[in-house]
């Protein structure tokens, strides 16, 4: 339940004409009650003028509603006129102070709809608390809901056009949502949807202590150097980092990727000529830089299971504890490692930023 003295997250609804963005907004308000507020940011575009201008304007012109009797050029030209249209119904900014006054404190959830404007997404993604979620369904499933809502009667193909007239930006802002629902079937169906992704969506505005550091140990991986599976580590004390490493060939010597290590650019199956590689491991280059003797109570987040080799290593230090995210097969090092050390496997995926 979210506290009522915290700062509450503001969820911004992003997605393609018709895929039921209020919908989901509605279900979101009415799951949370009181903790939540929805705020429909429309003032960028009227897509209801858009559409009456639109019409006028294909009348005015002549042009038929039926696409099927359109030669390519006359395709080109209606899509010219839309955009044209479009851009004098456009309003960039309109919402700067509607979007502004909920970036003041509020314990309450905020749930915007719809974005639409990059402005938008630059002004809101300022601030951690701000989460982006597409909502997405199926043409036809859009079609007929926009149709219901605009009472409109137009054939599929002109609503297609449309709607990538007025998505232009749309997909792009979709492609940024780490949270997607999926719009697919009848209410029941959204609920579900909406229910699958509920931990997603109302995440902490910050991660723990232990999704932090190790997502900071996924970064340091992409240091690495070496042919075989890239490994981070990250080797805490009183929650501060005191040394980090990642797998790859000793400082200053060629890099793995470059011939550095010939076991490794051979790929040789994993646990055999270990003896031959010429790569450090991430946990020791880690406690390399600290030494054995600093190592007390120390806690270390590894990408991946020590293996027995690196295991030795850590069980002649004084770390007190290891955090992995992703298993090294079966292997003696689990067993041996259990025994002296604290080890717990955690999934750092779960944390939505």
């Amino acid at each position: 339940m979210h506290s009522n003295n915290n700062q509450g997250l503001i969820i911004g609804l992003c997605g393609r004409l018709g895929s039921g963005k209020e919908e989901v907004a509605q279900i979101i308000s009415k799951y949370q009650g009181t903790e939540c507020q929805v705020i429909s940011i429309t003032e960028t575009m009227n897509i209801r003028e858009f559409l009456d201008d639109t019409l006028k304007m294909m009348q005015e012109k002549q042009m038929g509603l039926d696409l099927s009797c359109y030669n390519t050029n006359q395709l080109e030209e209606l899509e010219k006129l839309l955009k044209e249209t479009r851009d004098q119904h456009f309003h960039p900014h309109s919402t700067k102070q509607k979007l502004e006054s909920c970036l003041t404190y509020n314990p309450r959830h905020q749930i915007l709809y719809p974005i639409t404007d990059k402005y938008e997404l630059e002004l809101l993604y300022q601030r951690n608390y701000f989460h982006l979620i597409a909502v997405e369904a199926p043409i036809i499933k859009r079609y007929e809901n926009f149709m219901k809502k605009y009472q409109l009667n137009i054939p599929l193909d002109l609503f297609c056009i449309i709607d990538d007239v007025i998505s232009d930006n749309i997909s792009e802002f979709m492609h940024k949502a780490k949270v997607q629902i999926g719009n697919v079937g009848d209410q029941k169906d959204l609920l579900i949807s909406f229910y699958k992704k509920y931990q997603d969506i109302f995440r902490p505005i910050r991660p723990n202590w232990n999704q932090y550091f190790m997502h900071l140990a996924n970064v340091v991986k992409q240091r690495s150097n070496c042919m075989k599976r890239a490994v981070g580590v990250v080797i805490v004390k009183d929650s501060r980092i005191v040394a980090t490493g990642y797998n790859g060939t000793p400082y200053g010597k060629q890099n793995c990727w470059e011939k550095g290590c010939d076991r490794c650019n051979q790929n040789t199956k994993q646990g055999v000529d270990l003896e031959k590689c010429f790569c450090f491991h991430a946990e020791e280059s880690a406690i390399l830089e600290i030494g054995t003797k600093k190592s007390k109570n120390m806690v270390m987040y590894t990408t991946l299971f020590p293996c027995l080799q690196c295991t030795k290593i850590i069980l002649s230090t004084k770390i007190d504890k290891i955090y992995y995210e992703e298993d090294y097969d079966k292997s003696a090092a689990k067993s041996e490692l259990h025994k002296y050390v604290k080890v717990e496997q955690i999934d750092s995926s779960h944390y939505v930023h």
